[in-house]
C-alpha cells in the first residue's frame, strides 16, 4: 500500500481557511465593540439623545447608569467608559427594581441597545433611553456608520422623543 502526501495540502488549506476566518471573526468584533462605544458615549448626551438627563439621575446604584440590550448578550457590554460608570441587567432586572419603588418621581431612565445591524453599506445601531414608569417615554438615537479603512465614521444621525 503506497502512502501518499494529498490529505497535508488539504489540511494545510483548512487550517489556513480556519484562521482566516478567525482573523475576519476578530475585526468584526473588533468593530462592534467600538460601535457600541462610540453609542454609548453619544446615547448619554443631551446634545444627540432626547431624554438623556434622566439617564443620570442618582438612585440605588450610585453614578452608575442602567444599561442592557436586546440584540447583544450582556456579558459584551462596557461596564466603564471614559470614566462613566454602567450597571448592566436584564431590562427585567432594572424595571422590576425600578416599579418596586415606592416613589417614582426621581427615577431613572434606563440605555439601551436595541438594534444592532451591519450591512453592505456598513452598520446601523439604536440606542434609546427608557422610562419604567407606567406610560413609558424616553428617546431613541440611531447612528449610521461606514468603515473607511480601519475608521468607523458616523455619516448619519436620527432621533426621537418617545412619549
Amino acid at each position: 500500500m503506497r502512502t501518499t502526501n494529498c490529505a497535508i495540502p488539504i489540511l494545510m488549506i483548512f487550517i489556513s481557511c480556519c484562521n482566516t476566518s478567525h482573523e475576519i471573526t476578530q475585526q468584526q468584533k473588533s468593530d462592534t465593540a467600538r460601535i457600541i462605544e462610540i453609542a454609548l458615549a453619544e446615547g448619554i448626551l443631551d446634545r444627540y439623545m432626547p431624554s438623556a438627563s434622566p439617564l443620570e439621575i442618582l438612585y440605588k446604584f450610585g453614578d452608575s447608569i442602567l444599561l442592557t440590550s436586546k440584540t447583544l448578550p450582556l456579558t459584551v457590554l462596557p461596564s466603564n467608559l471614559n470614566g462613566r460608570k454602567f450597571k448592566i441587567m436584564t431590562q427585567e432586572e432594572i424595571c422590576s427594581i425600578i416599579r418596586g419603588d415606592s416613589s417614582l418621581d426621581k427615577v431613572p431612565n434606563y440605555l439601551v441597545i436595541d438594534h444592532l445591524e451591519k450591512n453592505d453599506s456598513g452598520y446601523y445601531v439604536q440606542v434609546k433611553s427608557l422610562s419604567c414608569r407606567p406610560f413609558g417615554g424616553g428617546g431613541a438615537l440611531g447612528l449610521y456608520f461606514k468603515k473607511v479603512k480601519d475608521s468607523l465614521i458616523v455619516v448619519e444621525r436620527s432621533s426621537s422623543s418617545i412619549n
